[in-house]
């Protein structure tokens, strides 16, 4: 589904933003706040390919490759 990307959290600090990446570093959507939930969606309506989701929490930053087909 190209619409909404679904993942849960590998973290158990505060998020206070997320962006998402493509491979090259280009930040192509973020969104900022505090998001309390241990699983969220995204909207992401982008080419198929491979992106980065950076999670921004109180203690660093946490990586996770999604692969949209």
């Amino acid at each position: 589904n190209r619409e909404r990307a679904r993942t849960k959290l590998l973290v158990d600090s505060e998020i206070i933003g997320i962006s998402v990446l493509n491979l090259i570093g280009q930040t192509i959507e973020s969104w900022k706040g505090n998001f309390n939930e241990r699983e969220f969606s995204i909207p992401l309506r982008k080419a198929p390919g491979v992106y980065i989701v950076s999670l921004i929490t109180t203690n660093g930053f946490v990586n996770k490759k999604i692969i949209i087909e």
